[in-house]
């Protein structure tokens, strides 16, 4: 399940380095800072207003006090949602996540990894992903350890498989991954079972069948082996105490005395 991550761009002294996928994540980030209105100017705005407004029909002191008090509980919140992402973004150290990026051409793509570290740059938290950055605000899903673990044993079983021979050159060397690659699909859910291929899991079956075969007939080949190899022995044990009992019974007739 290969992605590329190649879209991404490392940060250097606390600048990105070159033009990538992280690099508009970054600048993306800064653009969205940028919209908010800062404090400095909505005072800037709401001085404009009063100067600008219907002297015949002035806007109350309660009114100016009611805006204010307005873009002072929406900057608060925002506050506190930049410190929950920041205390979320800890979190996802050493988890695989997904995160949906732009890159130059403003192209949106799916890009997934293992979180390595949090870093921050203008209160905005990047997560280091293969040693790039993204911004946090681009993540779409944390996978869990049970999508992950299935997923990698689907991909460990795909390998193995590699490994192998095509089925009409399987020998009895190959019995050992043969069996465990069996033990390794028999031990599988059902959930873990959706991540992998059915035509391979089918394969792995159909090898251990072969294998069963190439054993059965191994062993076989090995019993008949050994029933010759104890056929001649018995023969050979035979022909010892034959050639004994002649030897015995020669000396036997040479010690006789002849009678006067």
């Amino acid at each position: 399940m290969g992605v590329d991550l190649g879209l991404i761009a490392p940060v250097k002294d606390g600048e990105v380095v070159s033009s990538s996928a992280s690099t508009n994540s970054i600048s993306n980030s800064h653009k969205q800072k940028n919209d908010l209105v800062s404090s400095d100017t909505f005072l800037q705005l709401l001085v404009a207003e009063m100067q600008n407004q219907d002297p015949l029909e002035p806007t109350s002191n309660t009114d100016w006090i009611a805006q204010y008090a307005t873009f002072t509980q929406v900057s608060e919140i925002q506050g506190i949602g930049k410190d929950m992402e920041s205390m979320s973004a800890q979190g996802l150290v050493g988890k695989e996540v997904v995160l949906n990026v732009e890159d130059a051409k403003g192209n949106r793509e799916e890009v997934t990894g293992v979180v390595d570290y949090v870093t921050y740059e203008e209160n905005k938290a990047y997560l280091s992903i293969e040693g790039k950055l993204y911004s946090a605000s681009d993540l779409v899903a944390v996978l869990g350890e049970e999508y992950q673990e299935a997923r990698r044993l689907a991909q460990d079983i795909a390998d193995a498989m590699k490994e192998l021979p095509e089925i009409e050159e399987l020998t009895i060397a190959h019995k050992n991954a043969v069996v465990a690659l069996k033990a390794a699909k028999e031990g599988m859910t059902q959930y873990q079972e959706k991540f992998a291929d059915a035509e391979m899991l089918a394969k792995v079956d159909k090898y251990y069948s072969k294998m069963v075969d190439l054993v059965e007939a191994y062993n076989e080949k090995l019993a008949a082996a050994e029933a010759i190899e104890k056929e001649n022995a018995e023969k050979e044990a035979a022909n010892n105490v034959s050639s004994t009992d002649k030897d015995t019974e020669t000396a036997g007739e040479e010690n006789e005395t002849p009678l006067n």
